[in-house]
């Protein structure tokens, strides 16, 4: 090689490792960036969550701490009533029997909202307690089998629990299955994966 030659050929070399270094340092740049926004949408999906289950939380305490305590004493002051005719006694019975099915309601609603059986059993009889629930209201059989390494964290342990309420609940009201199958299982190690699966 000449001293031309060799002068493009160290020139060519440069220029190839100027412009590799500014493709890597372009690359690494644009998945740090990738990786900040999708860590700033999950933290946002997090926050998102966690306040609608405060508000969840403090509407259940509401209807269990202050409508609650009205119903029943509504329905004491129903089942008090004395000096009434027949026909009156019929209505108080009928005012008796709402009464008694609006606390049963609000208990209902109120357990939805916040699953107390997740906070105070776990996961499994939580998600149990909720398919009995459904077999109550349906001919569909349910097939649950759930393989955990141990009881995940109690915020992991609620996303899990709304998606199969959500699944559930989409069974039952659009597949016209006869059998569903919920299947929860534990893949990795300890806080990696957890896989729902649902068969209808």
């Amino acid at each position: 090689m000449d001293t031309i030659e060799t002068r493009i050929y160290t020139a060519f070399i440069i220029a190839s490792v100027v412009i590799g270094a500014l493709f890597l340092y372009f690359a690494v740049k644009m998945i740090r960036n990738h990786r900040r926004h999708f860590a700033l949408l999950r933290t946002y999906y997090l926050n998102e969550v966690e306040l609608l289950e405060a508000d969840r939380s403090r509407i259940a305490r509401d209807l269990h701490d202050e409508l609650g305590p009205l119903v029943s004493v509504a329905n004491l002051l129903i089942q008090n009533c004395k000096g009434a005719d027949d026909e009156d006694k019929e209505y108080l019975a009928k005012a008796e029997e709402s009464m008694n099915e609006l606390t049963v309601r609000f208990g209902g609603i109120a357990k939805n909202l916040t699953p107390n059986v997740l906070i105070d059993k776990g996961l499994q009889p939580a998600i149990e307690q909720f398919i009995e629930t459904c077999r109550a209201v349906t001919n569909i059989r349910f097939l649950f089998t759930c393989h955990l390494n141990q009881e995940p964290v109690q915020q992991f342990g609620l996303h899990i629990y709304r998606m199969v309420q959500e699944l559930l609940h989409n069974a039952l009201k659009h597949s016209k299955a006869s059998n569903v199958e919920l299947r929860i299982v534990a893949r990795g190690g300890v806080g990696d994966h957890c896989s729902v699966s649902s068969f209808v």
